[in-house]
């Protein structure tokens, strides 16, 4: 894994935190921040609806959520926006 990958997955989306057994979109946010990336509200709740895997769920994201589609990203039409929004990252 690559440093780039490592921030990503481990100070973004907390997997390597106890703390962190789901992540807010305000937790996602703040994380993203602390690691000096700066996105719009609208960029934050496209990444954040990405790692959602029941696309109806309005709770927290999970540690499946995070790890399952930190890793891969769902194919369609917003898939161009995430990859846009993963440059920024």
């Amino acid at each position: 894994m690559n440093t780039a990958q490592r921030t990503y997955l481990q100070d973004i989306l907390g997997l390597n935190k106890p703390e962190y057994k789901t992540l807010s979109m305000d937790q996602l946010e703040s994380n993203l921040k602390n690691c000096g990336v700066n996105l719009s509200k609208s960029e934050v709740k496209t990444l954040y609806s990405s790692l959602q895997i029941n696309e109806d769920a309005t709770e927290n994201l999970d540690r499946l959520d995070r790890y399952t589609n930190g890793h891969l990203f769902n194919l369609n039409p917003e898939s161009t926006n995430i990859k846009e929004i993963m440059h920024k990252i």
